[in-house]
């Protein structure tokens, strides 16, 4: 019951306050305006540089990440180069060398 009998004083004291404090959050929305439009240039410049390098970064990802597939799927193939290149290389020096035709 108190509570409600002291709602007038309350609403009285936050209006007070808040007329006392508008002066100073005034000033406090200018500096912020005035610090906010000094560094808006670096905030996009920042920006565009963290989108071109992070499209450059997932480029590079993505290029070496197929390079990483491709390398993974030739490995099994070594052994089987290197027996069709043996046999290549055997065939090759036991040809007959043809002179003068």
């Amino acid at each position: 019951m108190l509570k409600v009998l002291l709602i007038p004083f309350a609403l009285a004291f936050g209006l007070m306050f808040f007329f006392l404090a508008l002066p100073f959050l005034f000033v406090r929305f200018l500096f912020k305006l005035a610090f906010g439009l000094l560094l808006l240039p670096f905030a996009l410049l920042a920006g565009v540089l963290g989108i071109a390098l992070g499209l450059l970064g997932g480029a590079i990802g993505l290029i070496v990440g197929l390079l990483a597939v491709g390398l993974a799927l030739l490995i099994p193939l070594l052994p089987i180069a290197s027996v069709v290149f043996a046999i290549w290389a055997i065939v090759k020096a036991s040809r007959p060398a043809v002179h003068g035709v």
